[in-house]
């Protein structure tokens, strides 16, 4: 297994015979207004991607499939809407399904668990806070990939400590986390 941070939630998670894209967050460094209520005036990405170009559509063309753990667009933009393919299997929190069908996308829900191709992928719950902010960012998802030849990741995405967090840890007891954390 081999996993690739590009930028942020952005990675590319490898493992035999499958490679896949994390949160894609593709557009160009500054590209968006700021995010809301942040406390600065930064725009976002602060960062340009460290591939681009060619380097970039190879490393597109190389994907079997997409996962997402939410739809804030600094883990799905609009340019991973239109830069990716609408046919790579597209991974994804039930509640994004409508999300990703109206860009286009034949998204595939992970209820609990599915496998695709030897590759399980397992859906845990997340908080993005607590109380009246957490309620108000709405849903999010962690990832446990198992591979019989790999480690056992986990992706936390978006989260605070929480039950659903703990939960995940003690299931899936993973070799590797990955905490998205600011």
């Amino acid at each position: 297994m081999d996993i690739q941070l590009l930028r942020h939630a952005t990675l590319v998670l490898r493992f035999p015979g499958r490679t896949l894209l994390l949160d894609p967050m593709l557009s160009a460094g500054g590209a968006m207004e700021p995010v809301a209520n942040a406390g600065n005036s930064q725009r976002i990405p602060l960062v340009e991607l460290p591939v681009r170009g060619a380097e970039l559509d190879q490393l597109l063309a190389g994907l079997d499939a997409i996962v997402v753990t939410h739809t804030h667009r600094d883990h799905w933009d609009a340019a991973a809407s239109s830069l990716l393919s609408t046919q790579l299997p597209l991974f994804c929190q039930p509640a994004d399904t409508g999300a990703f069908e109206a860009a286009g996308f034949a998204p595939r829900p992970v209820g609990d668990s599915l496998d695709w191709g030897g590759l399980s992928i397992h859906r845990t719950g997340g908080r993005h806070g607590n109380g009246e902010v957490g309620r108000k960012m709405g849903a999010v998802s962690g990832f446990v990939f198992e591979h019989p030849a790999t480690p056992t990741l986990y992706v936390t995405g978006d989260t605070v400590w929480c039950p659903e967090v703990q939960n995940a840890l003690e299931r899936w007891r993973p070799d590797i986390v990955v905490v998205n954390a600011g």
